[in-house]
């Protein structure tokens, strides 16, 4: 697609931005090797305009495209749209500076939701967009909170992963340089945290950390084994039927937590999201009704079984 001019500004017979159907080549600094791409898509006026971010190799961080409002204010912000209209758009990237920070090491856009983490090489991570169910969402960056517990003159964040789904509360986890991974966002009912203590309904918890304020709360440990460096994880909606997270090790484990089995729609018999290494414990499953079925949440993150033949697993 090429709504808002986001790629260049060519029309097609009808007027209508033309879409651009093969590669199209993205004019860089010289010099620079991009590492990571990602896209945050905008619905409006009928249509998608997309935001574009990157990382390059040397550590900056660039983004194009419209204003979904995850940009900092001097963008501009696409409120309305003429089919003539390129000047909201920024088809070259620029580079980002955040809260006085230039180099940076990590971030997660979420391709549906309003939420945007970058991790500086300070090793703070800053956060802009919804920052709760409830609350707005944030025009400006601000600095997330370091986990409790942790040294903050030497922890520092390397990693960080966000829940890529639409209409949902802001999910996100996050690596230290500790080697742990911890969980910040929605605590009500957060099903694929892997946080043992958020999974099911808990009515007792009061705002904001029911809610998930991501720019007040310190970010929660999730347990994984001893000696297991985490270093991909994909996260889904909060949702009772879809809600699962993974976890891949460098080791090449897998690892699961949220829904793990469930009958789909009429089918006769239940379908289980991933066969296990191991039988979990009943302490560690929580059962719910749907329908006159039962729903399986695992309430920890869980071994995943290698497939047969495969020595290891390197991605889901």
């Amino acid at each position: 697609g090429n709504s808002g001019y986001t790629i260049h500004t060519q029309k097609d017979v009808a007027g209508q931005p033309k879409y651009q159907t093969v590669p199209y080549y993205v004019p860089f600094p010289a010099g620079e090797v991009v590492k990571k791409v990602g896209i945050k898509s905008n619905f409006l006026l009928s249509s998608y305009f997309m935001t574009y971010f990157s990382l390059s190799e040397s550590g900056k961080l660039y983004a194009w495209g419209v204003n979904s409002g995850l940009l900092p204010s001097a963008w501009p912000v696409m409120s309305s749209y003429t089919n003539g209209d390129t000047t909201k758009t920024v088809r070259t990237p620029v580079q980002l500076t955040i809260l006085g920070e230039t180099s940076f090491v990590d971030f997660d856009a979420s391709v549906d939701n309003k939420i945007w983490v970058a991790i500086g090489a300070s090793g703070n991570a800053y956060h802009i967009g919804e920052v709760s169910f409830n609350a707005p969402a944030t025009t400006s960056f601000s600095t997330m909170p370091k986990p409790s517990g942790v040294d903050v003159a030497t922890f520092k964040y390397t990693n960080v992963w966000v829940e890529h789904s639409a209409n949902s509360a802001p999910q996100l986890f996050l690596k230290g340089n500790n080697g742990k991974i911890y969980y910040s966002g929605t605590h009500y009912n957060a099903l694929n945290s892997g946080v043992p203590t958020l999974v099911g309904i808990i009515p007792t918890i009061p705002s904001p950390e029911s809610e998930g304020n991501v720019t007040t709360l310190a970010p929660v440990e999730v347990s994984f084994p001893v000696g297991e460096d985490i270093v991909s994880m994909k996260v889904s909606q909060i949702d009772q039927i879809k809600n699962s997270t993974y976890a891949i090790s460098s080791s090449g484990k897998a690892y699961l937590a949220g829904a793990w089995k469930r009958r789909v729609f009429d089918a006769p018999t239940r379908v289980i999201i991933a066969p296990l290494a191991t039988v979990p414990a009943n302490a560690d499953i929580l059962k719910t009704l749907d329908g006159g079925d039962t729903l399986f949440t695992l309430k920890r993150f869980t071994q995943i079984a290698v497939p047969p033949g495969a020595a290891k697993i390197l991605d889901i």
